[in-house]
């Protein structure tokens, strides 16, 4: 129950019981009372309802008052909720700032260490390209510059061979020495690579004293020659 309406029933109460009373006064039986105590009942019935007004004015006024009262202590009472609900909202807004602001800077971090990440690949790609072409290009020249064994000719390098073999080794590595420094249509490695191709088919101790011969006469062509015999493509391994 509100206030204002304890206050109206409190004063209902108190109206009640002064009107009962004013009542009872001018209710009263009739006596035949003398002058003196009519003119009494009459006094004290003016005095009654005077005062039941003056009961009735303080009781409105106090009710009004204590109204305006509660009606002041309700609002301050929510006006303060509201400030500690506003306060809450905000210190909830600014640890909610503070999360996304941090969220930003680790995806910040995030996206500048990809970033760095790709370059670095691209990098890595780029010199791997890089690394790869040289190692094509080493190969194809690997290739270009093996001394290729075709298979028609290898039944008359085998036989040449042989004859080497039988030679002593002195006139073998004067003919290998002079074969070496052969032009044939231009190209200066046609003798050389022919050198290299009769070795490769000669028998091992024949080919050791073979070299061994050459060291004492021509040691540079003799290391040159041995390093050839390492690049040697038999038909075998061209297929």
């Amino acid at each position: 129950m509100s206030i204002k309406k304890i206050i109206v029933a409190a004063l209902a109460g108190i109206l009640s019981f002064s009107g009962m009373f004013a009542v009872s006064l001018l209710t009263a039986p009739e006596t035949p009372p003398a002058a003196e105590n009519n003119d009494v009942s009459s006094v004290q019935a003016a005095a009654a309802h005077d005062e039941f007004e003056k009961d009735s004015n303080q009781i409105t006024a106090a009710a009004a008052e204590i109204e305006s009262g509660a009606i002041k202590s309700i609002t301050e009472t929510r006006l303060k909720t509201l400030v500690y609900d506003v306060r809450e909202k905000i210190r909830e807004y600014e640890t909610r700032l503070k999360e996304l602001e941090a969220r930003e800077k680790r995806l910040e971090i995030a996206r500048k260490t990809l970033q760095n990440d790709l370059q670095k690949l691209d990098s890595l790609q780029i010199e791997m390209a890089s690394t790869v072409a040289k190692l094509k290009a080493g190969k194809e020249e690997l290739e270009n510059s093996r001394i290729k064994i075709q298979q028609q000719e290898q039944e008359n390098l085998a036989a040449i061979a042989s004859a080497y073999d039988k030679m002593e080794p002195a006139q073998a590595s004067d003919i290998i020495i002079n074969m070496s420094k052969l032009k044939n249509s231009g190209s200066e490695s046609a003798g050389i690579d022919d050198a290299v191709k009769i070795l490769y088919f000669m028998g091992e101790r024949p080919k050791a004293e073979l070299l061994a011969e050459m060291v004492r006469k021509e040691p540079a062509l003799a290391a040159f020659l041995c390093n050839k015999l390492k690049i040697v493509s038999p038909p075998s391994s061209q297929q």
